[in-house]
């Protein structure tokens, strides 16, 4: 406990710029970024967010600073009306706190079965006298893309984006002939390229197009890490690369998800919690 109270309170601030006097300030309020203690402290904090026991149509998770909550009922508009209810609760309990919820960062999303057809429901929800309206077709958390019928496709497009992004720019670390060996190369290819394509593969089905359309890409990168002709059969190039095709890096970011899940103890995972009991 001293030890935390000295890593809250014992902390300084100075401003560093040309001519500046570097003139120290006590800093009382919050907790360092970037420290992997703060986030601990913090969680700790705000777990009055989280009821110990909530009703069976409605689930609240968060990461550190992060909330969503997903409720279930017989018609949209009676979700709106649950979810006002909670969002209430939860801002009175957090302004007790000190803490507030950013207007500006709070979206709304009905979801809908995967092949339900038909217009879209429109029901808003009120929060701090503001109308929160439905956030389109998808929304952003934690990374994922989440769409309201639950494709995946909307997800993994964004992520090609960004990993064809990066490619571009690690290119011009490895020209033909000099720069990065293709030792290196691969090092970044795996290391980069690789999470930022593959993310969400352990949770979410990829398709048989998304599939074909990432490892197109990827037959790039291995084309750039070994310096191939593009007419190079692919097989020869993936093996000489000592790279695997995307769909078994796919399948196997899921099969150690299920181990970890199937492994791990109910209490610290809540999807173990929620597996059968006696499972596996």
């Amino acid at each position: 406990m001293d030890w935390i109270s000295n890593f809250i309170h014992t902390r300084q601030i100075a401003l560093a710029y040309p001519g500046s006097p570097r003139t120290s300030n006590k800093v009382d309020r919050g907790i360092p970024q970037g420290s992997p203690l703060s986030p601990l402290l913090f969680v700790i904090y705000v777990r009055a967010l989280h009821p110990g026991i909530e009703q069976s149509d409605i689930f609240t998770s968060s990461y550190v600073d992060d909330f969503q909550i997903t409720v279930a009922s017989t018609s949209w508009y009676r979700n709106t009306k649950i979810l006002e209810d909670r969002i209430q609760r939860m801002n009175s309990t957090a302004a007790g706190l000190g803490l507030s919820f950013s207007i500006a960062k709070t979206e709304l999303m009905h979801w809908r079965k995967p092949k339900e057809k038909g217009e879209r429901s429109e029901c808003t929800v009120m929060f701090q006298s503001h109308v929160i309206e439905p956030g389109g077709n998808a929304v952003k958390w934690l990374g994922f893309w989440l769409t309201d019928n639950g494709e995946t496709s909307t997800h993994f497009g964004k992520r090609l984006e960004l990993a064809q992004a990066a490619f571009i720019r690690i290119q011009r670390l490895s020209m033909p002939g000099k720069g990065l060996n293709p030792y290196g190369a691969k090092r970044i290819a795996k290391g980069i390229i690789l999470p930022t394509l593959l993310y969400g593969s352990d949770i979410f089905d990829l398709t048989v197009t998304m599939i074909g359309k990432m490892q197109t890409f990827w037959n790039r990168v291995l084309g750039w890490i070994t310096n191939s002709f593009y007419s190079t059969n692919m097989t020869v190039v993936s093996a000489e690369a000592c790279l695997a095709p995307i769909k078994l890096y796919a399948k196997q970011a899921r099969e150690m998800t299920a181990v970890r899940i199937t492994t791990a103890v109910p209490k610290n995972n809540i999807a173990t919690a929620m597996l059968p009991g006696g499972y596996p």
